[in-house]
C-alpha cells in the first residue's frame, strides 16, 4: 500500500534504506489495514524521522557555535575581570565612587577654599556642571 504515496523529502546527507527500514518497522508494528491507515503510517514516520533530523542539528548547532561560545565567555570574563581590577585600583566598588566624589568635591571647594577663594554663586555653578 505505501508504493502509492509520496516519496519522503529527503536531504542529501540521510539514507533513503534507514527511511524505509524505519517505515517498514511501523508498518509491521501498526499493520495498516487501509488506505487511510498507510497513510497515518506514512505521516508518523515522516514526523519521526523530521523528528530525529531536527535532533541531529540541533546538535550540530550546538557542537559548531560551542568554540565561538567559549571564545566569548573566555573575553567577557577577562573584561570583568579587568574593570573589577581598575575599580580596586581606583579606590572601591562603584557603590562607593559617590561617597569618594563627594569627599573629593567637597576636599576641592572646602570651607577654607570659600571663604577665601571662591564666592558661594561659584561654588553652585560648579558642581551643576
Amino acid at each position: 500500500m505505501t508504493k502509492t504515496l509520496s516519496k519522503p523529502a529527503l536531504l542529501m546527507t540521510e539514507s533513503k534504506q534507514d527511511y524505509q527500514a524505519l517505515q517498514a518497522s511501523l508498518e509491521r508494528e501498526i499493520m495498516p489495514r487501509s488506505f487511510v491507515e498507510s497513510m497515518y503510517v506514512a505521516d508518523i514516520a515522516a514526523l519521526i524521522w523530521e523528528i530525529l533530523r531536527l535532533r541531529r542539528c540541533k546538535s550540530g548547532i550546538i557542537n559548531n557555535a560551542f568554540d565561538k561560545a567559549l571564545q566569548n565567555l573566555r573575553s567577557h570574563t577577562s573584561t570583568i575581570i579587568v574593570l573589577r581590577l581598575k575599580i580596586l585600583r581606583d579606590g572601591g566598588s562603584p557603590i562607593q565612587r559617590p561617597r569618594r566624589r563627594w569627599q573629593s568635591c567637597y576636599g576641592e571647594f572646602g570651607w577654607m577654599n570659600l571663604l577665601s577663594k571662591q564666592r558661594p554663586s561659584d561654588f553652585r555653578r560648579r558642581l551643576s556642571n
